[in-house]
């Protein structure tokens, strides 16, 4: 039980972290458009 949960958590931050990148890409892209 408690193994799935740890599991389950860094399956949580991983989603999280990769929001934070797509997040942070789309801003970048944002900042070209405006620059064009």
């Amino acid at each position: 039980m408690r193994k799935l949960f740890i599991n389950k958590w860094k399956f949580i931050s991983a989603d999280k972290v990769m929001l934070n990148y797509v997040f942070l890409a789309r801003r970048k892209v944002v900042k070209i458009i405006i620059k064009l």
